[in-house]
C-alpha cells in the first residue's frame, strides 16, 4: 500500500473514534500515523486546560502551532494516516469561534493555510457523531461545541470540494468499510 502514497485523513468531532480508527488503520496497513496535533499542542502549551477553557487568543495559538506541526509531518510526500487532520482542526476552530468565544478573532490566514493543507489528502474518511461522549484531560465538556463541529466538518469538506466517504458503526464495521476501500481483493 505504501507505494501508492495514500494520505488518509480521519475526520470527525472529538470523541467520534478518530484516534482508535486511525491507530487500527496505521497498524493494519503499516502507515505512519500523524497524531492529533491540536491535542498535542494543547497539552504542551496549556496542560491544565481543556480547549473550551482557552481564550480565543490561546486557541489561535494552539491551532496555529498545531497546523505547523501537521504541515511538517504530513508534507513529506509519502503515505500516512492523519488522526483528525487539518479538516477536523479547521472545523474545530470555526465552530469554537462561533460557539464558545465572546471575542471571536478572525484569523483569515489560519483558515487559508488550513484550507490549502487540506488538499493534500488522497482519501477522507468522515466519522459522524455516534459514539457516546467520554471525557479525557483535554476534550471540551461542551455538547453544543461537539455538535457544531460535527455539523461543520461536512460543510468544510464540501466547500473545498474534497471527496470523502462516511464510515460508521462499530470498530469492526468501520475496519470492514476501510478494507473495502483499500484492499483491492475485497472489492
Amino acid at each position: 500500500m505504501a507505494e501508492e502514497h495514500y494520505r488518509i485523513a480521519i475526520v470527525g468531532t472529538y470523541c467520534s473514534g478518530k484516534s482508535t480508527l486511525a491507530n487500527c488503520i496505521s497498524q493494519e496497513y503499516r502507515l505512519p500515523l500523524s497524531g492529533d496535533a491540536l491535542e498535542i499542542e494543547l497539552g504542551e502549551l496549556f496542560p491544565e486546560k481543556r480547549f473550551d477553557e482557552l481564550t480565543s487568543q490561546e486557541a489561535l495559538l494552539v491551532c496555529a502551532r498545531g497546523l505547523r506541526r501537521r504541515q511538517k509531518i504530513e508534507s513529506n510526500g509519502g503515505s500516512f494516516i492523519s488522526d483528525a487532520s487539518t479538516i477536523s482542526e479547521l472545523a474545530y476552530y470555526l465552530s469554537a469561534r462561533e460557539t464558545i468565544f465572546n471575542d471571536p478573532l478572525d484569523f483569515p490566514s489560519l483558515v487559508k493555510n488550513y484550507s490549502a493543507h487540506s488538499q493534500i489528502y488522497t482519501h477522507v474518511l468522515y466519522l459522524p457523531l455516534e459514539i457516546e461522549f467520554e471525557q479525557n484531560k483535554h476534550r471540551p465538556n461542551n455538547p453544543e461545541l461537539r455538535s457544531a463541529i460535527d455539523r461543520k466538518i461536512p460543510e468544510v469538506i464540501r466547500s473545498r470540494e474534497i471527496p470523502f466517504t462516511t464510515i460508521s458503526g462499530s470498530l469492526p464495521e468501520r475496519m470492514k468499510a476501510v478494507a473495502s476501500i483499500f484492499n483491492p481483493l475485497s472489492r
